[in-house]
């Protein structure tokens, strides 16, 4: 928990591009469970400056699945206990 603690006080749009998918999942799920709501926005404000993601149910998720995996997300599986998966890309750079 210190560990990405020490990550999100480091956090710039300068250097989130170094983070892989993985570390973005795991990143926001942190900041969901354990960050105040009032606190989240300037770390949310900056991942989202890198990384899209999007969030598809059981109901019709190979479809939905396979064609966002086509357009380059990798989907994680937010809790063993519920039926939802997120899927997370990192955008291109405009420049």
């Amino acid at each position: 928990m210190n560990e990405k603690k020490t990550v999100l006080s480091s956090l710039t749009k300068e250097n989130i591009r170094d983070f892989s998918e993985e570390q973005i999942f795991e990143l926001v799920r942190f900041i969901q469970t354990k960050i105040l709501r009032e606190e989240r926005a300037p770390y949310i404000h900056i991942i989202d400056s890198a990384f899209k993601f999007r969030t598809i149910s059981s109901r019709r998720r190979d479809l939905k699945q396979d064609h966002l995996m086509l357009l380059g997300y990798i989907f994680f599986k937010t809790d063993d206990k519920s039926k939802m998966m997120t899927g997370v890309l990192k955008a291109k750079r405009l420049y």
